[in-house]
């Protein structure tokens, strides 16, 4: 996964890697994900994602082999064709499940996503 902060503020996402990854603003950072889920930790609040690789058997033109996002100030989360260069403010099209917005902790509709995501990772 290659992360890029377009926030005014540092990150930290949790889930990568038991300490994290801190990314300053204006950072790319890039790193190894095989959790179900994430943190992005701000000084503000810390909002979980669920894990949405758009991988439909083949390569395109949003995974090939590295997933590239941003993340913007609101916290919504955009997926990055492979080549283009962020930030970017204009997502004319994106693929499925994104953009992702995240979801602040003790949210039951969180609770409810991971649930179902750790079902469909059990088959």
């Amino acid at each position: 996964m290659e992360a890029y902060n377009n926030t005014p503020t540092a990150l930290t996402i949790e889930g990568p890697t038991p300490k994290g990854i801190d990314l300053k603003s204006g950072q790319t950072a890039r790193f190894r994900f095989g959790s179900i889920y994430f943190k992005v930790k701000s000084g503000h609040d810390t909002l979980t994602y669920p894990r949405n690789i758009p991988f439909p058997g083949e390569y395109g033109p949003y995974y090939d082999g590295t997933l590239r996002i941003q993340i913007d100030p609101d916290g919504v989360i955009y997926a990055l064709k492979a080549g283009e260069a962020p930030p970017l403010s204009d997502f004319s099209e994106q693929p499925y499940g994104y953009p992702i917005a995240g979801f602040e902790e003790g949210n039951t509709l969180l609770a409810a996503c991971l649930d179902e995501l750790r079902k469909r990772q059990a088959y």
